[in-house]
């Protein structure tokens, strides 16, 4: 994962250093926006977990 992440900072570092200073912002509107795209990111793989029927872990 480490080997990925450097990989796409070589490829894309403007978008990965922008999405990066977007979860640490205080601005509320940023703050929003950002979690409502990891939420639906997050339904997103959910669903397709299910579909797979792929069983949620137990943490």
């Amino acid at each position: 994962m480490g080997t990925a992440f450097c990989d796409l900072l070589e490829t894309h570092r403007d978008e990965t250093l922008l999405s990066m200073q977007a979860f640490t912002t205080a601005e509320p509107i940023i703050r929003q926006k950002v979690q409502e795209g990891f939420a639906q990111i997050h339904q997103v793989v959910k669903e397709k977990f299910e579909r797979a029927r792929i069983p949620q872990p137990g943490f």
